[in-house]
Parts: C-alpha cells; structure tokens; sequence
C-alpha cells in the first residue's frame, strides 16, 4: 500500500504509455518542452511489468492510460 504524509492511501495509478506526439499540447508538453525523450521511455514489458507489480503490491485498484497522439 501507498501513502501520502497525511495517510492518504493511493488507489489509483496514471500511466503514460509515450509522450511521443505530434501535438505538444499544453496539457502534456508544458511550456512547449518534452518532459523525457523517446529514447528513455520505457519498454512495453517493463511498464507492463511495473503495472502488474503496483497493482498486486501496492494495492492500486484504478488504472487509467494516458499518453500520445490521440
């Protein structure tokens, strides 16, 4: 389980699968700089490993994907 300093527990998790897009709108490319660059993204299996591990460990029970051009 996740907490925050107050206690809070986290139940919900965002992911972004890329921020590759041909957009850049303001609401994922703030200021109009990319936050990680495609080469540093991660693998598929490892997000989906590091998915499955939150879900199971930490007790997350919300997943929403975000991410890329729409």
């Amino acid at each position: 389980m996740i907490v925050d300093r107050q206690g809070r527990r986290f139940r919900n998790l965002r992911i972004s699968l890329t921020s590759a897009c041909n957009y850049a709108c303001t609401y994922c490319v703030p200021n109009g700089k990319r936050l990680v660059a495609a080469q540093d993204e991660l693998s598929a299996e490892a997000m989906a490993r590091g998915v499955a591990y939150l879900i199971e460990a930490a007790g997350i029970e919300r997943l929403r994907i975000t991410g890329g051009e729409p």
